[in-house]
């Protein structure tokens, strides 16, 4: 398997780079990603922090599209109260239905966070705070909504346009809030959703 991995500059599968700005760099991604021997097995992708959530999720789908039933992201510059790895679930792969009030978190372009369930409603918003996102207030609202439903699943996103680190610092916030060990399947959404509103489950 050769080394897959999303830089600042943008995707890499092995010593070759793919940008998704434009179809051409699409289709070459797809048919990089298309040639790894991925056999129905978990791939390991490393992710820079200030890589772009866009390419990011443009690699986890071409995976998952891939055959790839799990994928796991490292990032070695996670914050130190969150996991340094998270194993995500692409969208295209997901088979059990998570029920309405499933947890969404996302980090917002002005860097506020949102958490919501996935059939909408009201949410909790939480400015941002004086460093970046306000990961502490947000963890308190998470371990509050996830103990009020049974899902074993969650969903996590940023803003595509945000550097990599603000969405595995929220992913990571949602297992560490977690206190019950309730959720087995971190879904990380590919579509950038509305707070407050339903979230789109069907693939890109």
């Amino acid at each position: 398997m050769r080394i897959v991995s999303v830089e600042d500059m943008g995707p890499h599968i092995g010593a070759e780079r793919a940008s998704i700005k434009d179809q051409p760099g699409k289709a070459r991604l797809h048919a990089l990603v298309g040639a790894l021997p991925i056999k129905g097995q978990e791939v390991a992708l490393t992710v820079l922090k200030k890589a772009k959530v866009s390419d990011v999720a443009a690699v986890v789908r071409e995976l998952g599209l891939a055959g790839a039933p799990t994928v796991r992201i490292s990032s070695s510059d996670a914050r130190k109260d969150v996991p340094k790895e998270l194993v995500v679930v692409p969208l295209e792969k997901l088979v059990d239905k998570a029920p309405g009030c499933a947890i969404t978190a996302m980090v917002e372009k002005d860097l506020s966070t949102a958490v919501w369930s996935i059939k909408g409603g009201q949410g909790k918003k939480h400015d941002k705070g004086l460093a970046g996102p306000d990961l502490g207030n947000t963890g308190e609202t998470l371990e509050k909504e996830l103990k009020k439903c049974d899902s074993t699943i969650a969903f996590f996103t940023a803003a595509p346009t945000l550097d990599w680190e603000h969405a595995h610092n929220i992913g990571g916030t949602i297992l560490t809030s977690d206190k019950e060990k309730k959720i087995k399947t971190l879904v990380f959404l590919e579509k950038t959703p509305v707070p407050g509103r339903e979230v789109d489950l069907t693939p890109p």
